[in-house]
């Protein structure tokens, strides 16, 4: 996408030809980064800034539910591997 295509995206609202999943991406981005509220905001702990980064990506790929925006996505085996990790985390914080 060139930078003329993506203004064109962002300021008039148009889906490049054969792009247009790309196209809402960008506004999407564009939608997210330009919001002072959201980028002002500073997370105080671990879940806050999970909540953010899940509200972000949301809004970023609102346009292709299905990749289900704001949800984590795991491996067929996610949780073995998620549950293997906190468990590596905590034996490096002993």
């Amino acid at each position: 996408m060139t930078v003329r295509e993506a203004e064109q995206v962002v300021f008039d609202h148009a889906d490049i030809p054969l792009r247009s999943a790309d196209s809402r991406d960008v506004r999407g981005c564009y939608d997210t980064c330009s919001d002072f509220e959201e980028m002002g905001f500073v997370p105080h702990d671990p879940g806050s800034f999970l909540n953010a980064l899940k509200s972000r990506h949301k809004i970023l790929l609102r346009a292709r539910p299905e990749i289900h925006p704001g949800a984590f996505r795991f491996p067929d085996d996610g949780i073995a591997t998620f549950n293997a990790a906190r468990r590596q985390h905590r034996f490096m914080e002993e």
